[in-house]
């Protein structure tokens, strides 16, 4: 039986599944970076999932929506860029996640959470010293979330297309003592 639901549902499911866990139990995890991943420009921010624009409305300021690089299937994806400071139940879905991302290269394979390759760079608990830190209630709300979200065919494609460039990312630009 197929499920129908509107976008802006789905991603409310979504959110509301996540709820206000956070990477590090009951601790704000930007006190070890200062805040590193919430420091974007008006270049630089994070990718909507599909349809996920459906939650932004234009009368909101802290937030511009942008054309990206990135494609699937024919599908140009959209960034959500902030000057740094946002309305914490209005985040979008990637920055609700970070430093973590679902990973899954084809329909047969397992869904996995896995800690961004992208976010190397950014967070300190990205480092596989500091990764333990991850709170499991978060990284399995997570996982719950899109075991949810990957039954929706766009999003599958989506996760599956990032998973492909996480690993182009780990290919070029994540050098071997980074994963130590």
């Amino acid at each position: 039986m197929a499920v129908h639901l509107k976008s802006s549902d789905v991603y409310s499911i979504a959110y509301r599944m996540i709820g206000d866990l956070t990477p590090i139990y009951r601790k704000d995890c930007g006190v070890l970076c200062d805040g590193a991943c919430c420091k974007g420009d008006d270049e630089t921010g994070m990718y909507l999932y599909p349809f996920e624009e459906a939650m932004f409305s234009e009368k909101n300021a802290w937030y511009r929506i942008i054309a990206s690089d990135f494609t699937y299937d024919d599908t140009r994806v959209n960034i959500l860029t902030c000057p740094g400071k946002c309305v914490r139940d209005e985040r979008p879905l990637a920055c609700r996640i970070f430093p973590l991302a679902p990973y899954q290269k084809k329909k047969g394979d397992k869904l996995k959470i896995i800690v961004d390759p992208r976010s190397f760079s950014v967070c300190p608990l990205s480092k596989r010293e500091y990764a333990r830190y991850i709170d499991s209630g978060f990284h399995h709300r997570v996982e719950r979330t899109f075991r949810f979200l990957n039954m929706f065919e766009p999003i599958h494609r989506f996760i599956e297309e990032m998973s492909y460039q996480m690993d182009e990312y780990n290919r070029f630009f994540v050098d071997d003592t980074t994963k130590k």
